[in-house]
């Protein structure tokens, strides 16, 4: 049975709602595809780079309270990513980081890094889709590798992979809808009477919106989800400072 050795780069929700389903699927995973799992690196602003080429344990993990407590569980540190990535060498990099909106860095490097070290990669992120989507592409294919993206608009809606895997002769020539969830709720929640600041704070508490809204509520996550579509479906290159 191949084991999987896995890479998380970030480790905020995203990340950590992925340990928790890989834990709650770990028997599925086994009996019906015939998979085992490891993580062996896990790396974020906080607790820097941390790898195990025996592997971590993901409860231990998920239990950890603090960045100082995570640091004391199993593994090294590393200096950066390209020391992280030799010293955990996964199959699979999970790259969960911040956006940032203005040229998708660092996570464009740390996903070519990982491409080129020869794991497949797998974003949440949409920075490096509007900013180095051809190139990583390009990268992928060189070496050999996937690199998927499919969260990273309406999450588990299969947006990418259903027109370049379902509809490959289709050709896309405009698209319309509410991109940002939080932005749905807060509208929602106005339409029922209560303020934006209730609206928000609902959002909020079902976990929606991040504690820091900016992005969502200044219409930043929007475009660049509205950049991402453009740029992988209808094959335009439209940066999201110009949506």
């Amino acid at each position: 049975m191949p084991i999987l050795r896995l890479g998380l780069l970030g480790f905020g929700k995203v990340n950590r709602a992925l340990v928790e389903l890989l834990l709650k699927k770990d028997s599925e995973l086994r009996e019906l595809y015939e998979i085992e799992w490891l993580i062996t690196g896990i790396a974020s602003r906080r607790i820097g780079w941390r790898a195990s080429k025996e592997g971590m344990k993901a409860r231990d993990l998920l239990l950890a309270q603090s960045p100082e407590s995570l640091k004391e569980l199993d593994g090294v540190e590393t200096r950066d990513c390209s020391e992280w990535l030799e010293a955990s060498r996964p199959d699979v990099v999970f790259e969960a980081t911040s956006l940032n909106v203005d040229n998708g860095q660092p996570a464009v490097d740390h996903i070519r890094k990982a491409l080129e070290h020869g794991a497949h990669a797998i974003t949440a992120n949409k920075g490096p889709i509007v900013h180095g989507y051809a190139e990583l592409r390009k990268v992928a294919k060189q070496h050999g590798r996937q690199f998927l993206f499919e969260s990273t608009v309406m999450d588990g809606v299969p947006i990418f992979s259903l027109f370049q895997n379902c509809l490959p002769a289709l050709q896309v020539i405009g698209f319309k809808g509410i991109l940002n969830s939080t932005t749905n709720v807060i509208l929602t929640g106005m339409e029922q009477g209560f303020t934006f600041a209730d609206s928000l704070a609902r959002a909020q508490e079902l976990g929606i919106a991040e504690s820091d809204a900016t992005y969502d509520i200044d219409g930043w996550d929007a475009a660049v989800k509205v950049s991402a579509i453009a740029t992988v479906v209808m094959g335009v290159h439209l940066p999201p400072q110009q949506v």
